[in-house]
């Protein structure tokens, strides 16, 4: 199968490969720029979500599904500073979404003032001195720094990249077809 990713960062074309993989779906990721259609650092669910859909959607081309994965912030009352990060999945096909959420984690306030401040999550990282890495997001991620590389921003967006594959299976049986795994029914 043939899968366009909504962005040239090699961690997400690798989250995507290795989650499409665990499902027993052989895949080749072509990676596309592609502009997400909301700001540099989404700040609710849903700007979050429409910037995994818009990239899906834009990466939709000579391939058979596209996926789109958007990192941002979503408000949590009862978190630390009230934010919590969470990065959306949508995979594309057939004029329709199937949408995943990864799991989430709360940012170190000095960081996450930096963002309120209007600064995207790589830049907040290095202004509060978790990383002089710029390009932090092309890597471990910032999930990586905190659990000391015991998790990985791959890791971390590929969870997000399997609850869509759910989606997707169970709203089109006939994408199991595609998969060495049996169907569970």
């Amino acid at each position: 199968m043939i899968l366009g990713i909504g962005s040239k960062n090699p961690t997400k074309s690798e989250a995507v490969r290795l989650a499409f993989t665990r499902f027993g779906v052989p895949v080749s990721c072509i990676p596309k720029d592609v502009n997400s259609e909301v700001s540099h650092q989404p700040m609710t669910m849903q700007e979050t979500i429409q910037g995994a859909m818009s990239r899906a959607k834009c990466a939709y081309e000579q391939c058979d599904l596209s996926v789109g994965l958007e990192s941002g912030l979503i408000e949590v009352p009862q978190a630390p500073g009230g934010y919590m990060a969470i990065c959306a999945c949508a995979i594309y096909h057939n004029k329709r979404f199937s949408l995943g959420i990864s799991p989430s984690f709360c940012l170190p306030q000095n960081t996450l003032d930096h963002i309120l401040s209007g600064e995207e999550l790589e830049r907040a990282l290095v202004l509060s001195g978790h990383t002089a890495d710029p390009n932090i997001g092309e890597g471990q991620g910032f999930v990586g720094l905190m659990s000391k590389g015991i998790l990985s921003r791959t890791e971390y967006m590929q969870r997000a990249v399997e609850m869509a594959i759910c989606s997707l299976f169970r709203d089109h049986p006939e994408y199991w077809s595609l998969s060495s795994i049996p169907r569970p029914d």
